[in-house]
């Protein structure tokens, strides 16, 4: 064991994601928080960020530090920059990522993660949609049915190229990046 983490979470943590030069780490739990720990500091909490609602993913943006996507439970997705103000005078700026719903029920993201460069959020959701967002941006940019059961888990490929994913439905899927980027997939 290299170095423990402690006094950081009180619940469960549902996700963990390494920053691209692995100086830090983004834990994400059920307390409703998500923890920038700083691990060159051995281990010091940088930020921590409370949310209204349990946190089902967090990740990092590829190549910077600063950024990360949160998928939370029965809430609307953030994606939150630390190196930039908050209109709210807070001292971060988020933006809420989704859809409208079109029948009156919302589509929440149970899982959330970058393209490859970081151009782009994806979101997988309760309702088999994968939803893809210019990265800082609320508006959808494409949409494309996956499954029919909910999205629980996505993994970018090494080379940037495929995204598997798996679903409530005990299916593990294999897509091509293009293919959700442009919204040409058929089920």
């Amino acid at each position: 064991v290299l170095l423990v983490l402690r006094g950081g979470h009180s619940r469960s943590i549902q996700s963990l994601s390494w920053s691209h030069d692995s100086r830090y780490l983004l834990s994400g739990s059920q307390d409703w928080k998500c923890i920038v720990w700083d691990l060159a500091t051995s281990g010091q909490k940088q930020r921590v960020f409370n949310f209204e609602t349990p946190v089902w993913k967090a990740m990092l943006q590829p190549f910077t530090s600063d950024k990360f996507v949160v998928s939370l439970f029965e809430d609307y997705s953030r994606y939150i920059d630390m190196s930039a103000p908050g209109d709210n005078g807070s001292k971060y700026r988020e933006v809420k990522l989704g859809s409208d719903p079109e029948n009156g029920k919302a589509e929440y993201a149970l899982s959330c993660t970058f393209n490859r460069t970081g151009e782009y959020i994806i979101l997988g959701t309760s309702k088999g949609n994968l939803h893809v967002l210019r990265t800082g941006h609320s508006k959808v940019v494409s949409s494309t049915r996956i499954s029919s059961a909910n999205i629980k888990n996505m993994v970018i490929s090494t080379n940037g190229k495929c995204l598997v994913l798996n679903s409530s439905d005990r299916v593990v899927r294999f897509v091509t990046i293009p293919e959700i980027l442009f919204g040409k997939h058929q089920e």
